[in-house]
């Protein structure tokens, strides 16, 4: 249970076009949480080029700052994706990982992780990139929250059915806290 001197933290994550951004909006809407954006979006589309890795570093280094400010807040807190996300893309474009962020993502996991199916169809935008990789990328994210030994749950449907499946999980998860 989320109590008033306690925050629960739970991060939608799942490879590119799976309905991430809506989904976090809706649960913070509906549980009446806080929604952290995905702020690399946001970082990478300020950019008049293309990024480098120490935009993905100042990406890291903002992920972990906004965190370290709500480390007070009770309630729930939406991450619109988070730092293992990051930790790949290190990983798969740049083949290596600063230290710090597998520090940071050890010492501070989530309390729960739902992972986007990717049962809807990938639609173009500026900032996406692995049209044909998403498969395998979910497979990396999911074995990154199986190493943390955090509960997850893989969230599908298309539509409303998704916020409902969604809706339904952190409701069970909340449950059986």
């Amino acid at each position: 249970m989320v109590t008033k001197d306690k925050s629960l933290r739970i991060v939608i994550t799942g490879a590119e076009s799976t309905g991430k951004t809506e989904i976090a909006k809706k649960l913070a809407s509906h549980f009446n949480g806080i929604l952290i954006p995905e702020l690399a979006r946001e970082y990478v589309e300020t950019l008049d080029r293309h990024y480098s890795f120490d935009d993905v570093v100042q990406i890291a280094h903002q992920q972990i700052s906004v965190e370290k400010e709500l480390s007070d807040t009770s309630g729930i807190i939406i991450f619109d994706t988070w730092l293992i996300l990051t930790k790949i893309w290190f990983q798969e474009v740049y083949q290596q990982v600063p230290y710090w962020v597998e520090t940071y993502i050890n010492a501070h996991p989530p309390d729960f992780f739902l992972v986007c199916e990717n049962d809807l169809e990938w639609v173009y935008d500026p900032v996406r990139e692995n049209k044909d990789k998403r498969d395998y990328l979910q497979a990396l994210y999911i074995s990154e929250i199986e190493k943390l030994g955090k509960p997850w749950c893989k969230i599908g449907g298309k539509g409303e059915q998704r916020t409902l499946n969604a809706i339904k999980t952190i409701e069970t998860f909340l449950k059986d806290r």
